[in-house]
């Protein structure tokens, strides 16, 4: 884990979870690669660059696109379920 305690911590908003528990932000010390880490007293959070976002209009579009792909995903379930038969 890269983590220094003199590095700005930045805000990040988090899509992760958007469709359960919507965007929350967090001030995190983002590394080299890309990888935001939260350190906190009892625990360490670790996100990577597909899971958050440096701006709010950004994160929104993500869940907005994370909202739009669990629709069809569920459309798909729907209508495989609608067409089952059964039969003796």
């Amino acid at each position: 884990m890269i983590y220094n305690k003199e590095q700005q911590a930045t805000k990040i908003y988090i899509t992760k979870f958007a469709l359960t528990k919507g965007i929350f932000t967090r001030d995190a010390e983002i590394d080299k690669s890309n990888t935001a880490w939260i350190v906190g007293s009892d625990h360490t959070e670790l996100y990577f660059k597909k899971d958050y976002f440096l701006t709010f209009e950004e994160a929104k579009q993500d869940a907005i696109a994370r909202q739009q792909k669990k629709i069809a995903l569920l459309k798909k379930q729907l209508s495989k379920l609608e067409s089952k038969e059964f039969k003796e």
